[in-house]
Formats: C-alpha cells, sequence, structure tokens
C-alpha cells in the first residue's frame, strides 16, 4: 500500500503508486474529508505540541527530470510532481489514524453507479479547483488529461498502466490507444470517457467495478493543462515538451513548485488547494542526495527533516536500533531465489516438484535472515498486501490465510530429506551439483547465497550448491526464463519489490503475462492458476470472494516452487523529533503521512 517499482517495479506494480495519490486505499473517501481537527497530526513516538508551519526538508537518490508522470514515473520525478499536482482522488488517514481512505481531490463526492451492472459510473467534479495560474478545472480537464494519457500518436510510456489494470477497464481504452499498431481507427467518442456536464465526467467500463477501485484507480491520474501541455507540443504532434520546466508546467496540488534546481526543488504551500486545510507545511525542500550515508549525515546536522535507512545499511541500521527518532516504515522487497524449472541438465532434476520443495523445507530462514537484518518469511503475499482494505488488514492476517504451519520459517528436515529421496527415485539420481547465481554487486545477495549454500551442501546428501557472482544487471536477466535459453542458470537470488495489491503481487505469474507460460514446471498449475486470476479480477466487488481466490493463488504457487521467498527487507525512516503526523503508525500503503505532517512547539 511503495518499489516500490523496475522489474516488478513495472510489473508487480504496473503501478507504482503516487505519494500524493497513494496506493491501495483502506476505503473508499466521502463528499466531505475529514477535517484537519479530526485527524490533526499526531506523534507516533509519543508527545503533543501545538503545530505550526516551517520547511519540510528531505531528499531522493536521483536527479529528477520531467514533471510529465507520463514519460516517466521514476521515484524522484513522482516525489516532485506528486506535491504539486492534483488527482480526482488523493489518499488521507481516516479518523481511526491507523487506516486512510482515498477523498476526493478534484472529484465533488464518490463516483455514483449509473446503471445496474456497475459499469457507467459518473463522478462529480469540484468547482471551485484552480491551476496555480488561476484558471479553472472542470470535467474538461479530466477528459483531455485522459484522452492525453491515451494519445495514439503521444504513446506515453505509462498509458498501458491505464488501461491494463486488472480490475477497471475502461471500454475501448485499449483499441484506441494501439489504433496504429491494431491498423484499425477508433475515435475518441467510442471511448467510455464522456463530459457528462461542465462538472461531471462519465465513465463506461467492460467489467464490473466496486467504488472503492475507482477511487483508488483515478488518484493515479494528475490533472494536466490543456493550455501549457498544447503550448509544449510537437509541430508534428508527437512529442511534448510539457513537463520539462517551470516554463512548461503549472501546479495544482498541495504546493507549488517555485524552483527547480540541478539538486535542490523548492515548493511553497499551495493556499487554493482544495483540501489546504490539511495542510500544515509552510513550504517543502527537496535536494538530490545519491547517498544514504550522506543522507543520515545531513540528518545528523540539521539538514534534513528525514532520512532513510535500509536493512542493507548494517552500521546505521544497529546505531538507530531504538532510536525514538526511527520509525518502522515497512518492507522495502523480498528476497527469494528463483528456481529455473525448464532447464534440462542434471537429468531435469530442477524442473522435479519434490526436489524444488525439499530445497524449500529444507532452508532455515531464521538463520539465513538473522545476520543480514531481514524477517524470516515464507509467503508469496507480502505484509505489506492488503486483504480488507476497509479495515486495514493485511492479506497475510485474513480468515483462511494460515495455510502454512509456519509461514515464516518453514523449516522441515524429514520432510525436506523425504521429497529429496523421492526426486532421486523418480529422476534416477544419487546427486547433483547446481550454483546460485547473484548480482555481483549485491553484498546482500551474496550473503545470502552463501549462507543457503552452506545450509543446503550440509543438509542435503547428495546435493552441492556453489555460488558464481553476475555483473550488472545480468542476474536480473537470466532469470527472465528466455525459451531459447533453457541453460541460462540453475538457482538465481534476488529480491522482488513489494506491491500493496494482490492481484498486482500475482500479476507477474499470470498466463497473460507473457513470459510466464516458461515459468511452471506443471501447466495444470499454470492453467488453475489462470483460472483463479482471471475469476479474481472480475469479482473485486465480493471482497470475501476475492480474498479466497487469492489464496487459493498462493497455494498454486507455493505447491509449484519456483519462486521460493527467504526473507523480508525492512527499512526505517528517520525524522525530525519535532514531526508529529496524522497516522499513528506505519500504514501500508500510505505510510505516516509525511505530506500531511506539522512541526510542533514543545
Amino acid at each position: 500500500m511503495k518499489k516500490s517499482v523496475s522489474l516488478l517495479i513495472a510489473l508487480l506494480l504496473l503501478v507504482s503508486a503516487f505519494v500524493a495519490c497513494g496506493e491501495k486505499p483502506a476505503q473508499t473517501g466521502s463528499p466531505n474529508p475529514p477535517s484537519a481537527a479530526e485527524t490533526a497530526p499526531s506523534a507516533p513516538a509519543g508527545g503533543d505540541g501545538r503545530p505550526y508551519g516551517g520547511v519540510f526538508r528531505y531528499y531522493v537518490t536521483s536527479t529528477p527530470t520531467t514533471l510529465n508522470y507520463l514519460m516517466s514515473n521514476a521515484a524522484a520525478n513522482k516525489e516532485i510532481y506528486s506535491l504539486c499536482t492534483t488527482a480526482l482522488y488523493t489518499p488521507y488517514v481516516n479518523e481511526d489514524k491507523v487506516s486512510f481512505s482515498c477523498i476526493p481531490a478534484l472529484a465533488a463526492g464518490d463516483p455514483v453507479q449509473a446503471d445496474g451492472e456497475g459499469l457507467v459510473w459518473d463522478i462529480p467534479i469540484r468547482k471551485d479547483c484552480k491551476w496555480a495560474n488561476g484558471d479553472l478545472m472542470s470535467a474538461d480537464t479530466v477528459v483531455f488529461t485522459m484522452k492525453t494519457i491515451l494519445d495514439p500518436y503521444l504513446l506515453f510510456m505509462t498509458a498501458n498502466s491505464f488501461y491494463k489494470s486488472p480490475v477497471v477497464k475502461i471500454k475501448n481504452a485499449p483499441e484506441y490507444h494501439q489504433q496504429m499498431t491494431l491498423g484499425e481507427d477508433v475515435y475518441w467518442e467510442d471511448v467510455g470517457i464522456k463530459k457528462k456536464d461542465d462538472y461531471t465526467v462519465e465513465i463506461t467500463l467492460t467489467q464490473r467495478a466496486a467504488k472503492d477501485d475507482l477511487t483508488y484507480f483515478f488518484s493515479k491520474w494528475p490533472m494536466i493543462h490543456e493550455g501549457v501541455f498544447k503550448k509544449g507540443l510537437g509541430f508534428d504532434g508527437m512529442s511534448s515538451s510539457y513537463g520539462g520546466d517551470l516554463d512548461n508546467f503549472v501546479s495544482s496540488g498541495p504546493f507549488i513548485l517555485t524552483s527547480w534546481g540541478e539538486d535542490k526543488f523548492i515548493f511553497k504551500k499551495n493556499p487554493d488547494y482544495v483540501l489546504a486545510d490539511l495542510i500544515h507545511y509552510d513550504g517543502i525542500e527537496i535536494s538530490v542526495v545519491k547517498s544514504t550515508s550522506t543522507a543520515v549525515k545531513m540528518f545528523k546536522n540539521g539538514e534534513l527533516d528525514q532520512a532513510s535507512v535500509g536493512s542493507a545499511s548494517f552500521t546505521l541500521w544497529k546505531e538507530y536500533d531504538g532510536d525514538p527518532r526511527a520509525y518502522d516504515s515497512g518492507v522495502e522487497s523480498t528476497m527469494f531465489f528463483f528456481i529455473n524449472t525448464g532447464n534440462p541438465n542434471y537429468n531435469g532434476i530442477l524442473g522435479n516438484n519434490d526436489f524444488r520443495k525439499a530445497l524449500s523445507c529444507g532452508i532455515d530462514r531464521v538463520d539465513l535472515a538473522d545476520g543480514l537484518r531481514g524477517n524470516p518469511y515464507g509467503r508469496i503475499f507480502r505484509r505489506q498486501v492488503m486483504g480488507d482494505a476497509n479495515h486495514g488488514i493485511a492479506f497475510v492476517d485474513m480468515p483462511g490465510a494460515d495455510y502454512l504451519e509456519d509461514p515464516y520459517s518453514m523449516c522441515n528436515p524429514s520432510l525436506s530429506k523425504k521429497l529429496l529421496d523421492r526426486a532421486f527415485e523418480a529422476t534416477g539420481q544419487t546427486n547433483v551439483i547446481t550454483e546460485i547465481y547473484y548480482k555481483s554487486d549485491d553484498l546482500r545477495s551474496k550473503a545470502a547465497a552463501e549462507i543457503l549454500s552452506e545450509q543446503i551442501n550440509k543438509k542435503f546428501d547428495g546435493v552441492t550448491i556453489t555460488v558464481r557472482a553476475v555483473a550488472g544487471d545480468e542476474a536480473y536477466n537470466l532469470r527472465r526464463w528466455n525459451p531459447n535459453e533453457p541453460t541460462a542458470y540453475d538457482i538465481n537470488i534476488g529480491s522482488l519489490d513489494v506491491a500493496e495489491d494482490p492481484l498486482d503481487t500475482m500479476w507477474p505469474y499470470c498466463g497473460a503475462y507473457k513470459p510466464a507460460r516458461f515459468y511452471w514446471a506443471n501447466k495444470d498449475n499454470l492453467a488453475q492458476f489462470d483460472e483463479y486470476y482471471n475469476e479474481a479480477s472480475v469479482s473485486r466487488y465480493d471482497n470475501e470472494k476475492f480474498v479466497h481466490l487469492c489464496q487459493q493463488m498462493e497455494k498454486v504457487l507455493l505447491d509449484e516452487c519456483m519462486y521460493v521467498p527467504l526473507f523480508e527487507l525492512p527499512t526505517k525512516l528517520l525524522f525530525n523529533e519535532k514531526l508529529r503526523f496524522p497516522a499513528e503508525r506505519y500504514i501500508n500503503g500510505f505510510g505516516y503521512g509525511t505530506m500531511y505532517g506539522a512541526f510542533a512547539e514543545n
């Protein structure tokens, strides 16, 4: 409910959610968002104080290049445009301060179902929302933005995230965007996005959706200023300078971007923002700081109000253990090893389900994670994946999700030996020598590979695992299961970024994702998984059924045992001790609500 972002940033997360627009909402907002008094900033670490303005200073680790999110949704770009853009809905903490909703921003209220099947929805638009230059927004703004996203000539790279949502499928959106490739004319009038009147947008879908899904989906797409965009349009109509600098951009969100420097971005509070009463900072300054250690040093020196300490930074992690300024901030990724089930070496033993399961249940995840600052973990669904969004319950805590006896360590040496013996009997082998590949510049993957090989070599008679470093991104590229290179690797170790939504987590395993058909040794498992996935995609409005189907998908993946989860990689945020936030604890998909925070006088 981050990384958030990248293979699985691009795939798990097709949707890498914006800071200002959120990830998966904990429940739908109401036409009247919570008042500032109801959700006033509090201190998760304790302490009271009167909030006052001030400038909140934090950093990004790479240089932002554009404010046009259609050209790039890179994390640094997202940090900038999320602060100064407006979408139809935006996340905000609920009154309980431990969950959040997508509340109306440009929208004047929740989507209103306009038919009996959940296919046609009306979205009301505020009459008082305007750009920083004074221009008013209306239904025309929304329709222009969505038409630009899907422009068949500009072909913006993020457009496929708009129409490939597994949940919100807008009528004729993919056909309109891809018409040049498909060779068939599709007119904008045929797309299910229409101006019903000056302050109402009508959305027509091809499959039933719930109101919560719509508010989540439309929180991800900030408005685009029509006049400024057209001014920056190339002569051929196939390029745009929109968002390339301040002359080609107009702010509209909680803050106005006033300075775009090479290494610093300066914002001031937008007094005309429709939810301005929820914003307490006078301004925000974002610096470009490419080193974690440098950022922490700047935090110590009082130059930054926020810094991040990932679990890979062993020294820093230990230094801030128990520090009241250090806040848990979820999981940045999960470490897996990937078994090449299609590798014909060793008489196909890597494709043998018993052998893969023997490896999985023979691993001591507690020992493995202990020295690597990780949390032992043996599930496909991460703790940040939401199961009951209305009550903020993680998927792994939902009823019926206890199908793993010990989902975190999963170590069962006797079962592991039985499975290994069975695998050797089936393949006619008595021993196997194989390799774990890891990315050479990833010290944690190296350490994990070495610990794993040591564990397996000691526990498994007849199995010898060696480790091999692979330069650059080759470790990632190898595990793409190229059918023309079946022996490209044996076992590969690396991390997958965390998705907040169950279907986003499941997408890379689905047969609809092109490379997926090479992942599965058992094609019956793939067919069963696809059946569950397709049914879940159209069952979001029935959460109990949806969760059950997702649980079935996880069971199939655990049975196939091609991706073997090892441990989670937690992260911490360091905050100025005077900062207070609206959330009482870290909320999956929302965080602490730092944009809505405040400095408090002691």
